[in-house]
């Protein structure tokens, strides 16, 4: 293997990994974002639901 391609993959290394860890973030926020609502009592749900089913689940 030559040296820029050791190199190319070191990179494309990275940005997965790049990738893979704004994706993370990006759900972290979303749950902390959901749960700022909850407290606050402005979550609007997308569909209505019996918590008590849910939890039996």
């Amino acid at each position: 293997m030559t040296k820029d391609e050791n190199r190319i993959r070191g990179i494309r290394s990275c940005l997965v990994s790049t990738w893979r860890n704004s994706d993370r973030l990006q759900k972290l926020v979303c749950n902390i974002l959901d749960i700022s609502r909850i407290e606050s009592y402005k979550l609007e749900l997308k569909e209505y639901f019996n918590l008590n089913e849910k939890i039996k689940m």
